[in-house]
């Protein structure tokens, strides 16, 4: 068996992709066209390897695989990923970069940029109630410093 039937074997297993080998990517789900297209880049062993939000849309068992499959198998390489969800940055990265509008805003681990940034959300609720043909009025401010 060549060197790569054997990486595809193995990877399709990881991401509990053997049902669908066969199937015709149109009629495919989905979360599996997503996960077979990370597998995609990532099956050719390449050094530098960029993900845009390769976990955006699958379920938390889906992600977990592909996390561990990122982690076993990132020696030698660099993955540069970009994504809203915290907690792939969290499970994967080694440094996470902020960025907005395009510029760099804070650079770091998770642990770091949180511990700079998780002040968390203050909420003000101003509650005007006013007896206006028989309807209460209530007024909403979110302050988010």
């Amino acid at each position: 068996m060549k060197k790569i039937d054997k990486r595809i074997k193995r990877y399709t297993k990881a991401l509990d992709l053997d049902d669908f080998l066969d199937m015709p990517f149109s009629h495919l789900p989905k979360g599996i066209r997503r996960k077979l297209c990370f597998l995609n880049a990532f099956i050719g062993e390449p050094k530098i390897l960029l993900l845009d939000d390769p976990s955006s849309g699958l379920d938390p068992i889906s992600r977990r695989r592909m996390w561990s499959l990122l982690k076993r198998d990132q020696a030698d390489r660099t993955v540069i990923i970009s994504s809203h969800i915290l907690n792939d940055a969290d499970a994967l990265a080694d440094r996470t970069v902020v960025l907005s509008n395009g510029k760099i805003k804070c650079a770091g681990t998770t642990d770091f940029i949180l511990g700079k940034y998780s002040r968390g959300y203050h909420l003000r609720y101003l509650a005007k109630v006013f007896q206006l043909l028989g309807k209460m009025k209530k007024t909403l401010i979110l302050d988010l410093r």
